[in-house]
């Protein structure tokens, strides 16, 4: 199958490969058509609204990125991805909600809301991304087919997480701290009843960015979002910050929960048990021009949009319009924040008629870059999502096929 090739060096140039050698313009014009038809068809699949309930009671919804303009991402717009959909227990009085910390601790804790107020407060806008933003190539080309409706930024307010654990005093041996949400249910492909549970590192879990939030877009934590209660960790995958917090235990073992053993993880063919998602991988998006588009030769493009990184921080974004053969150093919009995305600009001005490839690659302080390819495609690794086998933390290039006149 015939795909780009991206080296890591910027700005140098490079060829459009396949088995048999370079691309031909035959090629290039079946696979633009075939990604925007893809991208058509994914977008379709997603309405912004009331996220619609699948299997289970499981909901998914989300604002495509080619809408998402600004620096925050209103409440209205932000993803929601769950199992089981808003628990029964979320939507009885706040005051009533209570909060366990046990487990490995020396002095366990049974709070009410209103307790959290001796704790110090944190308020701060935060990237999150669910871990299957970037879902599975449909048509097996990197980069397309994927809606890229699960990332947002928006300010959660709240309470220390650390300061609350400080209280309960986790004992040396301790390795992991679990959170359990209130939502449950039997899962495809399982007959068992689960409790979405998820751990983090102690590290993590220690760390000042740690909200116990309470607050959204300075309103009250709406409940499809995880009210009254939900734990926040920039930099680390949505799926780590637990809606409807119940419960927050030390152990001083690895958790073997079923959402940390059976379900969002990453595995090769040498090691098919894999690693449980955690911190963020180095990601771009782009929103503008959307795919398909039609641009106008001879005048000045705006091509947009947003990337991040985990906890290394972002370096650079780079972006190619000529299918990976050359790129250019793209201008941030925005000033860097710990764990957020940052807005990006870069300004074409097309010359010739017919099909282009937008790409965009970002690099992060550590020195990782996007790659081309999912590692699920060349073989080398692969993702455990149970019986749909959805591919968690897809971070290859987004590729936009546009058509200049």
């Amino acid at each position: 199958m015939i795909r780009p090739n991206l080296p890591n060096r910027p700005n140098q140039p490079q060829t459009l490969t396949s088995e048999g050698g370079q691309w031909t313009r035959r090629g290039l014009l079946w696979g633009f058509a075939a990604l925007a038809a893809e991208g058509l068809a994914c977008r379709n699949l997603f309405r912004h609204g009331e996220p619609a309930p699948r299997d289970g009671g499981a909901r998914f919804d989300g604002t495509p990125i080619t809408k998402l303009g600004d620096f925050l991402t209103p409440t209205p717009k932000l993803f929601v991805r769950d199992h089981f959909g808003v628990p029964d227990l979320a939507k009885l009085p706040t005051q009533d909600w209570a909060l366990s910390v046990g487990g490995d601790v020396e002095h366990p804790l049974e709070i009410r809301l209103s307790d959290l107020a001796d704790l110090a407060r944190l308020a701060a806008p935060v990237l999150l991304e669910c871990a299957g933003n970037a879902g599975r190539n449909g048509i097996g080309w990197p980069g397309a087919g994927r809606a890229w409706v699960g990332a947002g930024t928006s300010i959660f307010a709240g309470f220390s997480l650390a300061a609350l654990l400080r209280r309960a005093a986790p004992r040396a041996s301790v390795q992991e701290i679990v959170l359990s949400g209130a939502d449950a249910g039997a899962e495809r492909g399982s007959n068992e009843r689960h409790t979405f549970a998820r751990s983090v590192p102690l590290r993590a879990a220690l760390l000042d960015s740690a909200i116990l939030a309470t607050e959204m877009n300075g309103e009250p934590l709406p409940r499809r979002h995880g009210g009254p209660l939900r734990a926040i960790f920039p930099s680390r995958y949505a799926t780590d910050s637990v809606k409807w917090l119940t419960r927050i235990e030390a152990l001083s073992h690895p958790f073997d929960g079923f959402y940390q053993k059976e379900r969002y993880r990453r595995a090769t063919p040498a090691d098919p048990t894999g690693q449980s998602l955690g911190e963020l991988r180095v990601q771009s998006e782009i929103s503008k021009p959307r795919a398909g588009q039609r641009l106008p030769m001879g005048l000045t493009v705006e091509v947009l949009g947003v990337a991040w990184a985990g906890p290394v921080g972002l370096d650079r974004v780079e972006v190619s319009a000529d299918g990976g053969q050359t790129f250019s150093i793209a201008n941030f919009l925005d000033p860097e924040r710990p764990g957020c995305w940052r807005r990006w600009r870069w300004l074409w001005r097309p010359t010739q008629a017919g099909p282009r490839l937008l790409m965009a690659r970002a690099t992060d302080r550590g020195g990782q870059t996007q790659p081309l390819e999912s590692e699920e495609e060349l073989g080398m690794s692969y993702s455990l999502s149970g019986p749909d086998r959805i591919q968690y933390a897809n971070n290859t290039v987004p590729l936009v096929p546009v058509t200049v006149t």
